[in-house]
């Protein structure tokens, strides 16, 4: 079985205090198995977040590599530059990390096999295989990555959340409504653990809800997200499936922590299907 390395960064330097030596806190080392170079935008970003969409399973063996080469680009890109959303899907075998979310959007590009990537909406390069070929699949997808950053956004968007309660509430803003556009909101939890059929244990930016809007927005609004609703959706979509597959789940992922979680807001072309921008913020 493959898993990540949880190996911290010890102390860099030591730090000299009034009240003596301190030492400064210790950084999480990567949980890659290779190594990437951290890209750093310049002068001719023009503020296009790339947004990749990853069709995954957990009992997908040649989702391996692919889950390795999606983290080592979240590494790799600035957040103001690129975010990633892991649907996870029922193919070949039933995941416990699929909700009502990922089967809708699944549904939305009529997706039949995994792993299947999408770049602002266009269909990637196919193809996945084991573990060790997450550095070979980095660096393909890392190329599409670099080859739409420049562009110029079709909007430019504003994003904020917190957490209220039970609820997050997003904070948005657009420069501009685009005609024959839809508004998504994803709700993503950063690492969810658990090990299935492809040794992968530690999955990353998993949707937990996705809501789109109805009609078109004001140029600024508001969005509330109820967490105990979205737990529920997904725990009915879970106990559907048990029933129709008549399986039963070895673990139930449904619930959502209270804590890393982020709020990915995505304007998608109805006709083309472009992503003309996304915009990502951690909920506070």
């Amino acid at each position: 079985m493959i898993g990540k390395k949880t190996a911290l960064i010890l102390l860099s330097g030591l730090l000299l205090g009034s009240a003596g030596l301190l030492q400064a806190p210790a950084e999480p080392a990567s949980e890659l198995p290779f190594t990437v170079r951290p890209f750093r935008t310049g002068p001719e970003w023009k503020g296009k977040t790339v947004l990749v969409e990853f069709f995954t399973g957990s009992e997908c063996p040649p989702c391996a590599g692919a889950d390795l080469g999606l983290d080592a680009l979240l590494e790799t890109f600035e957040s103001k530059a690129l975010t990633v959303l892991a649907y996870h899907v029922p193919i070949p075998r039933p995941d416990p990390m699929q909700n009502h979310a990922s089967l809708r959007r699944a549904a939305a590009y009529a997706i039949d096999s995994a792993p299947s990537v999408y770049f602002d909406g266009a269909a990637g390069p196919r193809g996945g295989g084991p573990a060790v070929y997450g550095e070979r699949l980095y660096e393909v997808y890392k190329k599409e990555v670099l080859r739409r950053l420049n562009a110029a956004p079709g909007v430019k968007l504003g994003l904020s959340a917190a957490l209220k309660g039970d609820n997050v509430v997003v904070s948005y803003t657009l420069d501009k409504i685009p005609p024959d556009a839809e508004f998504h909101f994803a709700l993503v939890q950063e690492e969810e653990k658990y090990s299935g059929y492809n040794g992968i244990d530690r999955h990353h930016r998993v949707v937990k809800e996705l809501i789109t809007l109805e009609a078109a927005p004001k140029p600024s609004g508001r969005l509330t997200i109820n967490l105990t609703a979205a737990e529920a959706a997904a725990v009915k979509h879970v106990a559907d499936f048990e029933r129709l597959r008549r399986i039963a789940f070895p673990a139930k992922l449904t619930a959502i922590g209270r804590r890393g979680l982020r709020v990915v807001f995505f304007v998608q072309d109805r006709i083309s299907g472009s992503i003309l921008n996304a915009s990502t913020a951690e909920v506070k």
